[in-house]
C-alpha cells in the first residue's frame, strides 16, 4: 500500500485507507460510519434516505 491512499480521519485523527472506509458518502473525510455519525450527529446516508425526488409535473399537486 502506498501513502497516497492513506487519509487522516476528521474525527478520531487515525490514519486509514479511504478505499476501505465504511462511510459511503464521506470516505475521504471519516474512517468509518461511526466517526461520521459521531462528528455530524447523523450519517449522510440516513439523511438522504428521507429525501424523495418527485417529477416536476407534480409540483402543482403539492403547492400550498
Amino acid at each position: 500500500m502506498d501513502g497516497t491512499q492513506l487519509r487522516t480521519c476528521g474525527r478520531c485523527g487515525g490514519r486509514y485507507d479511504w478505499r476501505r472506509s465504511t462511510s459511503s458518502s464521506l470516505k475521504m473525510t471519516y474512517c468509518g460510519v461511526l466517526c461520521e455519525r459521531g462528528a455530524l450527529g447523523f450519517t449522510l446516508d440516513t439523511l438522504l434516505a428521507g429525501v424523495r425526488v418527485l417529477p416536476l409535473e407534480w409540483k402543482a399537486l403539492f403547492a400550498v
